[in-house]
This record gives C-alpha cells, sequence and structure tokens, in this order.
C-alpha cells in the first residue's frame, strides 16, 4: 500500500509518499492525531515491485483493512460536516426552510456510530478549529439517537433525537467568533454571551414553522442538571424532560472526550466514571445506556 499522505503533524508522524509495509508505521498511524489517510492505490504494487500472486503477511492484510475502514469513516465525517455547515448556512437566511434538511446527515453519523462505534467516537474527538462546531453536534446527535435506541425509542423517536442534538447548539451561530472562538480566558461578561446561545437558538429556532416543540426545548435546556446548578432556568429533577437529560449526558461527553487547544481528551472510561460520580447532576440512566453504545462498560440499570 502506497501512502501520499498521513495528515497530521510530523511531530506526530513524520513519512510521507511513502509504502506501507511495516506493522509498527501501521501502529504509528494509528497512534497519531491523523484525521486523513491518503492511498495511492495506482502505485502500491508497482512501488514494492511485488506480482499481482504476492499476498501480505496475515497482520498486515488486518490491518491494512483497518485503516481503511477509518479512511472511510473519517471521510464520511468530514462530509457530513461539511453539508451540516452549508445546511445551516441556507437555514439561517431561509425563514422557510424545513428543519428534516438536516436528517440525512443525522442519520449517516448514527449508523457509523452503530456500525463502528469505536472508530467513529475516535475521529469525532480529533476535531479541526473550522470543524469543531459542526462535528460536536453530529456527534452529540449520534450519540442521542444511539442512546434513544438503547432506551428503546421507536424509529421515529430515534431520528427526532438525532435532529435534537444537531440543532441543540444552534444558538452558537449567533455568538460572534471574537467571543466563541477566542485562544484566551473569558472575561465574566463574554461568558455570559456564551451562556446566552440556548436562549438566542431557542428563539431563532421558534420562528421557523412546524419546529417540533422536543428539538426546542434540548436546544434552549441541554445545560441544566438535575441538581437546579445549571441554565439558563435552573430547572431541576421531574422539570427536566427525558430528551433533555439524554442530550446533557451526551454534550458533556463529547466535550470531555474531544481534544480542545486548552486540554487533552479524556478516555471513554475517564468521561465515564466522572458523569457516573456526578449522579447527582446527571441521570444515571442515560449513562449507563451511553456506556453500553461505547462498550466501555458492561454495567446494568
Amino acid at each position: 500500500m502506497y501512502v501520499e499522505l498521513v495528515e497530521c503533524s510530523n511531530m506526530d508522524f513524520d513519512k510521507r509518499r511513502f509504502v506501507l509495509a511495516s506493522d509498527r508505521d501501521l501502529e504509528d498511524i494509528f497512534a497519531s492525531n491523523a484525521d486523513t489517510v491518503l492511498i495511492n492505490t495506482a502505485m502500491g504494487e508497482a512501488v514494492r515491485g511485488q506480482g499481482p500472486s504476492s499476498q501480505p503477511r496475515p497482520n498486515s492484510r488486518s490491518g491494512m483493512k483497518a485503516l481503511a475502514e477509518r479512511q472511510e469513516v473519517a471521510s464520511r465525517i468530514h462530509q457530513s460536516a461539511a453539508g451540516l455547515k452549508n445546511a445551516l448556512s441556507g437555514f439561517m437566511t431561509d425563514g422557510e426552510a424545513d428543519y428534516r434538511v438536516f436528517a440525512p446527515m443525522a442519520k449517516d453519523l448514527t449508523d457509523a456510530m452503530r456500525e463502528t462505534p469505536a472508530i467513529a467516537l475516535e475521529l469525532t474527538r480529533m476535531k479541526t478549529k473550522d470543524e469543531g462546531t459542526f462535528v460536536h453536534s453530529l456527534a452529540v446527535g449520534a450519540m442521542m439517537a444511539r442512546v434513544g435506541e438503547a432506551m428503546g425509542v421507536d424509529a421515529h423517536g430515534v431520528e427526532m433525537l438525532g435532529l435534537a442534538g444537531v440543532l441543540h447548539d444552534f444558538g452558537k451561530l449567533l455568538i460572534p467568533n471574537s467571543i466563541l472562538k477566542k485562544q484566551g480566558a473569558l472575561t465574566p461578561q463574554e461568558r455570559g454571551v456564551i451562556h446566552s446561545h440556548p436562549q438566542l437558538g431557542y428563539h431563532k429556532l421558534k420562528t421557523y414553522r412546524g419546529m417540533p416543540e422536543m428539538i426546542l426545548d434540548v436546544c434552549l435546556h441541554h445545560h441544566e442538571l438535575l441538581d437546579g446548578s445549571g441554565y439558563p432556568d435552573k430547572l431541576r429533577d421531574q422539570g427536566i424532560s427525558t430528551e433533555v437529560r439524554i442530550s446533557t449526558v451526551c454534550d458533556v461527553f463529547d466535550a470531555l472526550t474531544s481534544v480542545r487547544s486548552y486540554k487533552k481528551a479524556w478516555t471513554t472510561e475517564q468521561a465515564l466514571s466522572w458523569l457516573f460520580e456526578n449522579e447527582a447532576r446527571f441521570d444515571r440512566k442515560v449513562v449507563v445506556k451511553l456506556a453500553e453504545i461505547t462498550d466501555a462498560y458492561a454495567l446494568s440499570a
């Protein structure tokens, strides 16, 4: 297999345009933060100088298949993120737009998270600066849909959970980039602007005809916590719907496990352990279902 490009910094992996012939190189690629690996299928055999009857070692073949699978999922994520970005741009300017335009993107990542959960979760964590908001929204939507499936929600309800997740941070599109993407510490005033995004998103989404109440509820309340310490309305316990409880757990889980400029990503196990330890704030039944779909723990409610 001839590798044209491993898309990461040289500190992570410094080879470019080479024949992938060793398990060590393959392991190093997996260990890197590469989002994309570009394979030149036309050059592979010719560069090796091997005939078509030559067979790679079983371990190498297995590794190459895994690499190809990873590349396919990465491509699906990038395409869905680009599609979401374009759709949101059109949605913002068209007062008659239909929220169901986001369904294909939500479904594609949900399918990827069902088929290859480990790969999909890993790749959604490595968000680029430009794609961060959109990949986060897709990841939360996919996790919400998968948790809904695990909780026995019907097909329509699962689709709606995915759409609610995709739109949960809609209000951030109304926050100035100078604040939203600020690299340094936020001032109290800037933090207040960030914390206004649930209301901003809710009031904007409410202007669209036919917008489901559940999506509006998730958009407005996805930062509410069971102990009443969340925002904007400081709801608690039974005042928080099941759909919002799902969104809160998935939103926090993705934030904890994502690479950010100011922090390292937590592992799945670390994030789930923290959520379980904070059961006064997060619905334990939802966290259990999230643990099940991430294959991290085998726990029962």
